[in-house]
């Protein structure tokens, strides 16, 4: 396989009742219809798959002999030597797609139909939020350099992911020259210089005003916010997570062995693991998954639930009132919502559980009989021979008793819409 990767430079931190007011739907009656979207081709790189934001389209790489194309809803586009791994990205509405290519021996930028380069190398291609601009980073021969919106920020020696702020107006990224030299650029402006940064922890809040990331100074980890240390040395920390009013953040950390949670600079008891903590939406509670005694529990608001072999994928409802998490017990996986624990199956699809916009429903997709069938507050539906959450897949819901997902059957996706009454 020749898929070719682009060089950025990447530091990896390695970590270790059913609500008042609320009628849930029970035994819910579904139908559903099948749309083609492709048939699956013979040469596709299945690890290249990037499904688009409305869930409704699907992207891969196909290679033929010696020539690779990205194949979009079963329309190829042209060939090339090589595309680049992990780069096919698409904007948030779906409608632009993007991704690095190679023609003897240059690479270019692909930008729906059209070419822009050729350059070096190029790769970490990002749209903003309101699509209307697209980061990435070059190669030139006197360095890298981060691209946005046309404009160039470098050269440096190595350069990281930019991140977009919710609002789309800033961007942030870490960057590295000469051997020691490493910070976390924001707005083009330079921040302090440490010794490491964590690998995918730049964040904005959600009203874009602050930006945080975690970073390695005089052999400590700190949680740093607008270039400032916060708190800090630890051995080790999670991700900064904010709640959706930008008011509240939390993050994991780790002293020796223990670790323990840290909501608005209090400190939880101490745990042998723990997961990044969840906020609901309206920014009142949070949740989160720890380890303690080789039993996984999830804390809610400060109340420790059930302990299970594994529990985490916490997810709350759009109202805020539910909550719902994944959960092991033995070689069986279920369901927990409410504090209910559902059916239980030999294995549920990770990052995919859904509430739909009244909270009334919640979707997730379960494997059984060595099929894939997506659940519905407790209700199967139809047999596929998977149900698509890797590459950005998804359950949407487009309005309370509309939703839509991708599906595989007899070698090919479909595009599944529901019906619920």
């Amino acid at each position: 396989m020749k898929l070719l990767r682009v060089l950025i430079f990447l530091i990896i931190v390695i970590f270790f009742l059913g609500p008042p007011g609320i009628e849930v739907k029970a035994d819910t009656k579904r139908s559903a219809s099948e749309k083609l979207l492709t048939k699956i081709d013979k040469g596709w790189i299945k690890e290249t798959m990037r499904v688009s934001p409305d869930v409704r389209k699907v992207a891969y790489v196909v290679q033929e002999e010696k020539r690779f194309f990205v194949v979009i809803n079963g329309e190829k586009g042209k060939p090339y030597e090589g595309i680049g791994e992990g780069t096919i990205t698409f904007s948030p509405d779906g409608k632009k797609v993007a991704y690095a290519a190679q023609r003897s021996g240059k690479w270019f930028l692909i930008l729906n139909s059209s070419e822009r380069g050729p350059f070096e190398a190029i790769g970490a291609l990002r749209f903003s939020p309101d699509g209307e601009k697209l980061a990435y980073v070059i190669k030139k021969p006197n360095g890298l350099f981060v691209i946005n919106d046309g404009k160039e920020d470098g050269p440096y020696d190595s350069v990281g992911e930019p991140v977009f702020s919710p609002d789309s107006k800033r961007l942030a990224h870490p960057a590295k020259k000469g051997k020691r030299e490493i910070f976390v650029v924001i707005d083009q402006k330079a921040g302090q210089i440490f010794d490491d940064i964590g690998r995918n922890t730049i964040v904005f809040s959600p009203d874009s005003r602050r930006v945080s990331y975690i970073a390695s100074k005089d052999r400590g980890w700190h949680v740093v916010m607008e270039n400032e240390r916060i708190s800090g040395p630890f051995d080790g920390i999670g991700h900064v997570v904010f709640s959706p009013d930008s008011r509240r953040f939390a993050y994991p950390i780790k002293r020796g062995v223990k670790l323990f949670i840290v909501i608005n600079g209090k400190e939880s008891q101490e745990y042998e693991a723990a997961g990044d903590p969840v906020f609901s939406p309206d920014g009142k509670r949070v949740a989160y998954a720890f380890q303690k005694g080789g039993k996984w529990v999830v804390n809610v608001d400060g109340k420790a639930g059930k302990s299970y072999d594994m529990a985490g994928d916490i997810v709350f409802s759009p109202d805020s009132k539910r909550i719902a998490y994944v959960a092991r017990k033995g070689e069986g996986w279920t369901v927990v919502s409410d504090g209910a624990e559902g059916k239980f199956y030999p294995s549920i699809g990770k990052s995919i559980l859904t509430f739909s916009p009244d909270s009334r429903c919640l979707a997730y997709n379960v494997k059984k009989n060595d099929k894939w069938t997506l659940v519905i507050n407790k209700t199967e539906g139809n047999l596929y021979d998977g149900i698509v959450t890797l590459g950005g897949g998804k359950v949407i819901f487009d309005t309370p008793d509309k939703l839509h997902y991708i599906a595989i059957k007899e070698g090919a996706f479909y595009l599944i819409e529901e019906s619920l009454k």
